[in-house]
């Protein structure tokens, strides 16, 4: 079956070549044609996550337990420098208990308390 990862890869590869406009007429067309319109939405989706259009792809969410200081952002900041991501987003959860969670597009780094007592609480069960 085809899904829309690959007509999207497909249609991003003839669009470097070819007029926009009839790709896209041929692409609705044939969706229509074979009764794949519904995955016209996912297909955009990976069209702007493969071209860095996506916002929310491009956020990094860094999480704390409270309030912190620019000195403690830009220390996280640093260590996940590699990341994918351009824009930064702060948030308080107090139910993470102390410690941050960082949330990139591909990954995520839980250094919480809670999830720390989490994972003490199942080893003390084995």
């Amino acid at each position: 079956m085809i899904s829309s990862k690959i007509i999207s890869k497909t249609v991003q590869d003839l669009l470097k070549n070819k007029d926009d406009i009839k790709i896209t007429d041929s692409l609705i067309n044939y969706l229509k044609q074979n009764h794949l319109a519904h995955l016209l939405p996912n297909i955009l989706k990976h069209i702007e996550r493969d071209n860095g259009l996506s916002k929310a792809h491009n956020k990094i969410e860094i999480i704390t337990s409270h309030e912190v200081g620019q000195e403690v952002i830009e220390k996280i900041k640093s260590y996940v420098a590699s990341w994918e991501g351009k824009e930064f987003v702060t948030s308080v959860d107090k139910s993470i208990l102390s410690g941050v969670i960082v949330k990139g597009k591909n990954k995520i780094l839980d250094a919480s308390l809670k999830t720390n007592l989490n994972k003490l609480k199942e080893l003390l069960k084995k």
